[in-house]
């Protein structure tokens, strides 16, 4: 499966505070850029987090019939932003909506994290 923006893979983040934990991200580097990187942005998705901090909730369905094919209430956690070897991610098959996608871009251009 090729790499794009807005992938959903499996990686293992290492987060500003605990322990590293293998966990579902988004792809937030474009998508003319992943080729000539060797690695990428991107940013976790948790199931355990505050509706009220900085994330962004992610449709889900308990069989997984969904684009972003999670099967839990989860949302991208703008905290656990990392940047990863391409070899080491695992695409899922999962994507998020473009919505999604503008807004994860927007926040994190508010945050000043540069796309690699």
């Amino acid at each position: 499966m090729t790499l794009t923006q807005g992938t959903i893979a499996q990686a293992l983040i290492v987060p500003a505070r605990g322990k590293a934990k293998r966990r579902p991200v988004v792809i937030y580097t474009p998508t003319n850029l992943i080729p000539t990187q060797h690695k990428v942005g991107v940013v976790g998705i948790s199931g355990s987090y505050y509706p009220d901090s900085d994330c962004i909730p992610l449709p889900w369905r308990a069989d997984g019939r969904v684009p972003t094919r999670l099967t839990r209430q989860c949302a991208i956690v703008l905290d656990l932003i990392d940047e990863i070897e391409k070899e080491s991610l695992e695409p899922t098959g999962g994507y998020v909506s473009d919505a999604v996608l503008v807004e994860l871009v927007e926040r994190l251009k508010k945050r000043r994290v540069s796309f690699p």
